[in-house]
């Protein structure tokens, strides 16, 4: 992902990146930004993944298992306050008409440190950006 280097990384240049990756099905677009000690939470798992080069092995397995399937996801942005943050990634999932999971991005120092996945507060509740960040074409009923 091209960014500026001028300024540090905001958690909406950090949610772009997540975004971009999930459209795109690639993990190289967020391996830049990813702290070493990068943390992946989700409320349906109850251990974290813990390091930046195991969570672009995760992914890199998902996308492909994804791809077989046809289960790619869709990504787009959204307000959606929870956990002090204001803005999210929310994730569909093949023909789902609502979106299926919240991401939250931490960002400090200049790094993404976490990612939190989550069902509550509940994703259609969000009110999506309608930018999905890494698309060839405009993403038309979600």
């Amino acid at each position: 992902m091209e960014r500026r280097t001028d300024s540090p990384l905001t958690e909406r240049e950090a949610l772009v990146a997540y975004a971009t990756m999930l459209n795109r099905a690639d993990p190289s677009v967020i391996a830049p930004l990813l702290a070493e000690e990068f943390r992946l939470t989700s409320q349906h798992v109850l251990e974290d993944l813990v390091g930046k080069q195991a969570f672009l092995d995760y992914m890199a397995g998902k996308f492909e298992a994804m791809r077989e399937s046809g289960m790619l996801p869709r990504a787009d942005l959204a307000r959606l306050p929870g956990y002090g943050h204001d803005e999210a990634v929310l994730i569909w999932q093949g023909d789902a008409p609502t979106p299926v999971v919240t991401v939250y991005a931490d960002v400090e120092g200049g790094e993404l440190r976490a990612l939190h996945l989550c069902f509550i507060p509940n994703p259609s509740s969000g009110e999506p950006l309608g930018l999905w960040p890494g698309r060839e074409a405009p993403v038309s009923a979600v």
